[in-house]
């Protein structure tokens, strides 16, 4: 047979018989850290819950978006970035590549319409490094080169790294923190 159960009280009285046990030395402890431990942190979750839905739902227009119209935005801001990065952008060819003036580790430099003059009408050709600043990998031809609107960039990017780099609200070259969108493009966006 098995012992019956033993209160908590019957065993204090019984361990220390000179000590009067009363019940809310047993109680209050056990209460205070079931309040403290358990009921509180619900509790403040659930109001914090609660609080943090209302205050996203009072009169913020960004919450009350549904996914498509966030989607649509995002993909209208890209589109706008696509095409003010257009005008300065160059498909790089064999004829493109200095193969006689090479970086130290012997990259080769390519050349480039200078700084801020568009691809059309570049006339002033430039030597820019060998490799992207952004993914440190070599231009190779048919590579879709990006410069800056901004002549006071000198930097060259592929096409897909300055756009990854645009698209999170980024407006200054990666490298030189220069404005490299044009004023009208970053207002826009």
């Amino acid at each position: 047979q098995s012992p019956s159960p033993v209160s908590i009280e019957t065993y204090l009285m019984s361990t220390f018989p000179t000590m009067q046990v009363q019940h809310w030395t047993i109680v209050l402890p056990w209460s205070i850290s079931l309040l403290l431990g358990v009921i509180v942190p619900c509790l403040l979750s659930i109001l914090s819950y609660i609080h943090g839905r209302h205050y996203l739902n009072d009169g913020d227009d960004a919450a009350d978006d549904s996914l498509f119209e966030r989607y649509h935005r995002k993909e209208k801001r890209l589109k706008r970035l696509i095409a003010a990065i257009r005008r300065h952008r160059k498909v790089l060819q064999e004829t493109d590549v200095d193969h006689h003036d090479q970086d130290a580790e012997g990259v080769p430099r390519w050349r480039l319409p200078c700084s801020g003059s568009p691809t059309a009408t570049g006339r002033t050709i430039r030597k820019v490094p060998g490799m992207c600043a952004i993914c440190l990998g070599s231009y190779e031809c048919n590579d879709h080169v990006v410069w800056s609107s901004n002549p006071k960039c000198p930097h060259v990017f592929h096409e897909e790294c300055i756009l990854a780099w645009l698209v999170r609200r980024r407006k200054q070259c990666p490298c030189c923190r220069q404005c490299f969108l044009p004023k009208a493009a970053t207002t826009a966006a």
